[in-house]
């Protein structure tokens, strides 16, 4: 069936779908389906009621306090609106994935719906956590609040951001950070990408940060993987980076920091791979820091991790629920059409005088 036209097995199903057994007709149907890219009403909807009748039992996803079940669907440029939408999924990183893939993801939709209006689930990532549902029947979504990966707006949060990237970003690539290979993901381009979302956090956040803020935020997104000596989980490659720096007497150029605020860096750099209560622990245990400048430690911490969490979507990890802070939260899209640029060449283009 794999060497059939897609078009082909679209027009032969519709035509035959009656003829099919009906304990074959909706795998047969969803193998069809899940190749298609986007579905876009091609599916009449006497089709779908009779494929959709004999569709075998399934078993639910874990239903909220209500004893609704909150689904999530990722939306691009050609994507149905949600409710006439089939494919949802019941894990928000699923659902992101989908809407990055083609780099113009424009929305990630959440609804509430009831256990009658789900025809099939399948669950693991393997199966994408995809919940089947009956068209026209979601009316209870809403939107996430993200900025959409869309010509109207990336070039715009851009814009102020493309002299520093590149001043920076050419300074990366002397510091010994390899190009990412096949199934590698921790490399030059991973840290030109979270200083570029760095970059956005700095210019278009709202966040009153200092200059010397702003600097650590840079030093972190250059140096924090500069230890880091495998793509496994790497618990100590924060300590790691930290003993390398000290050990080269890394100075990067344009970052004046004082001492204080180099170990403000160090401590950012040092526990960022580490789960947020025992990053939050250490930094409160410091000696030497006041009570207002842990608590600017610690927001640093959070933006800093956030930046570097934003481009779990190069391997379908991020869960955007997790993030710290408010505008990171809107950045999920943003970073997913990051991964369709050529960042390297970024940094060599010339830029327009404004």
């Amino acid at each position: 069936m794999k060497c059939v036209p897609m078009v082909m097995l679209i027009y032969d199903f519709q035509r035959r779908y009656r003829d099919i057994p009906r304990e074959q007709v909706f795998s047969i149907w969803h193998d069809i389906y899940k190749r298609i890219d986007y579905a876009n009403d091609m599916w009449p909807p006497e089709v779908l009621e009779y494929v959709f009748q004999y569709a075998p039992p399934t078993p639910l996803p874990r239903p909220d306090a209500d004893g609704r079940i909150t689904i999530y669907r990722g939306m691009g440029t050609q994507s149905l609106p949600p409710e006439r939408a089939i494919s949802w999924s019941s894990h928000p990183g699923n659902a992101l994935w989908f809407a990055n893939r083609s780099g113009q993801g424009t929305r990630i939709a959440v609804a509430h719906v009831k256990s009658e209006q789900i025809i099939a689930y399948f669950p693991g990532y393997s199966m994408e956590n995809e919940v089947v549902v009956l068209p026209g029947t979601i009316s209870d979504y809403g939107y996430e609040d993200m900025i959409p990966a869309a010509k109207e707006t990336v070039p715009q949060i851009l814009a102020p951001t493309l002299a520093e990237f590149q001043y920076y970003g050419k300074q990366a690539r002397l510091l010994g950070y390899q190009e990412e290979a096949l199934f590698q993901v921790h490399g030059l381009k991973h840290i030109l990408r979270v200083l570029l979302l760095s970059l956005i956090y700095i210019h278009n956040a709202g966040d009153p940060l200092s200059e010397a803020d702003r600097q650590i935020l840079i030093y972190f997104s250059l140096l924090h993987d500069i230890g880091r000596t495998t793509d496994d989980r790497d618990d100590s490659h924060g300590e790691q980076s930290v003993a390398l720096i000290r050990k080269k007497g890394i100075r990067l150029r344009g970052i004046r920091l004082s001492r204080k605020e180099y170990r403000i860096a160090e401590l950012v750099i040092t526990h960022h791979c580490h789960d947020d209560i025992t990053g939050v622990a250490a930094i409160m245990s410091e000696p030497g820091l006041s009570r207002k400048e842990k608590e600017r430690v610690i927001h640093l911490y959070y933006i800093c991790k956030d930046m570097d969490g934003l481009d779990r979507v190069r391997f379908n990890g991020l869960d955007y629920r997790m993030l710290r802070t408010a505008y990171a939260k809107r950045l999920p899209l943003v970073a997913g059409c990051l991964l369709e640029e050529d960042i390297l060449a970024a940094l060599d283009m010339e830029i327009p005088e404004s």
